[in-house]
């Protein structure tokens, strides 16, 4: 059996630092604040704000088909 090992995502909202931390500070307070707000682990995380900022990026990209500067071609045509 292989086990998988990797490092935790710093906005995990079931195990990243600042999760565990609030956990162990606040301990079912922090339980009863997750379970009655459907973004309260995204707003510890940081997701929520991460969120904002991704929306706040203009991602217009232009990929017509006169635009010869991204191609999938090879060069062996």
């Amino acid at each position: 059996m292989v086990m998988p090992v990797g490092r935790a995502y710093d906005r995990c909202t079931g195990c990243s630092r600042k999760v565990v931390e609030m956990y162990k500070e606040r301990g079912f307070q922090f339980l009863l604040d997750a379970f009655n707000s459907p973004t309260y682990l995204e707003d510890v995380t940081g997701l929520t704000e991460m969120k904002a900022q991704m929306e706040e990026v203009d991602f217009d990209m232009d990929l017509s088909s006169e635009d010869d500067s991204f191609s999938p071609a090879s060069d062996s045509e």
